[in-house]
């Protein structure tokens, strides 16, 4: 009766809808399907019909007709996961990877339990698309949470290494400062990538973009030691003594500046004609170390040097005692 009724008012949708459900339910799912598209063909098309008909053609062969099903569905109800969840599996399936990386995101940002997510976009970025940059976003999320996962922190470890090999040739292109803006755009941890990007360089010989590296990481990051004491390493073999100072001035602890930079001080000073500042600096140096007698005796040639009879008793006299010293009486 009710097929009879609905061939003569084929536009009474509650008819057809009971008949497509009786259908599906009875497994005639040839028939169901066919109803479900002459329901489909009626706008507006009720969101329980979309529903119901993606069940209906959630069967080989009709991929593309049930993905279109999920995705209409979806622009009413964006949060209804499961086909969410569908549409990554189709699109992997389909080798629509960026569609199924779209999907992922929008999983992984709108679930508080996210972690298959981040760690499925990952992998599309990494192995389906080949881009370890985009990957590293969805690592980093995940190690956000999980600090103490070793094998995703050695994958990022991993990703670093290869973006600073293929870096080198944009940092000398466009200079590591316009670098370390773009490299905002892929990752939060950009010094790792920079510190790699400068041993490479370093291996290399390459001085310039080597310490355009070096100063834009220590200009963008927090202040450190060890890395003003680099670039004032290099500065000074390229013959930049005041640059050289400038770093060394620049070391918030120097009372732990290691002896081999308080000499680079007192060389670069002398190249500069600052002897009596470089005088202060062999004096600063005897003072960590006594009995250095080749530095003593440097600092009693410069003290004779320039006239100061004061400094140069006090550093005759520190030398006495403390061993050989006949080579101070030369």
């Amino acid at each position: 009766l009710f097929e009879q009724y609905s061939q003569r008012h084929p536009e009474n949708s509650e008819v057809l809808l009971t008949l497509a459900g009786d259908a599906y339910e009875l497994g005639k799912d040839d028939k169901a399907r066919k109803l479900y598209t002459r329901l489909l063909e009626n706008s507006p098309v009720a969101d329980t019909v979309l529903f119901q008909a993606a069940q209906v053609f959630d069967a080989p062969g009709y991929e593309k007709r049930r993905s279109e099903l999920w995705r209409e569905y979806l622009l009413r109800h964006p949060d209804y996961m499961p086909f969410r969840q569908n549409l990554v599996d189709h699109y992997l399936a389909d080798g629509s990877f960026e569609a199924a990386l779209l999907q992922l995101k929008y999983l992984a940002d709108n679930n508080d339990n996210n972690d298959l997510f981040l760690l499925a976009a990952a992998k599309v970025c990494e192995e389906d698309l080949q881009r370890p940059d985009r990957a590293l976003f969805f690592y980093e999320k995940y190690l956000d949470k999980h600090p103490s996962d070793a094998e995703i922190g050695r994958k990022i470890a991993e990703i670093h290494t290869i973006l600073a090999a293929n870096l080198l040739v944009a940092v000398k292109k466009e200079g590591a400062g316009a670098l370390w803006q773009r490299l905002g755009q892929i990752t939060v941890e950009r010094a790792p990538i920079f510190l790699q990007m400068a041993e490479l360089l370093e291996q290399k010989g390459d001085n310039e973009p080597l310490l355009d590296v070096l100063t834009t990481l220590y200009d963008k990051t927090s202040p450190q030691d060890d890395l003003a004491l680099r670039i004032a390493h290099h500065y000074y073999r390229q013959g930049q003594y005041q640059k050289t100072l400038d770093y060394l001035a620049a070391i918030s602890t120097p009372n732990n500046i290691p002896t081999s930079a308080i000499l680079l001080q007192a060389d670069a000073q002398l190249h500069l004609g600052l002897e009596i500042k470089a005088l202060g600096s062999y004096q600063q140096g005897l003072v960590r170390d006594p009995a250095d007698f080749t530095l003593r005796k440097k600092a009693l040639t410069l003290a004779g040097k320039i006239g100061d009879s004061n400094a140069l008793q006090a550093i005759f006299a520190g030398g006495i005692g403390l061993g050989d010293d006949a080579g101070l009486r030369e």
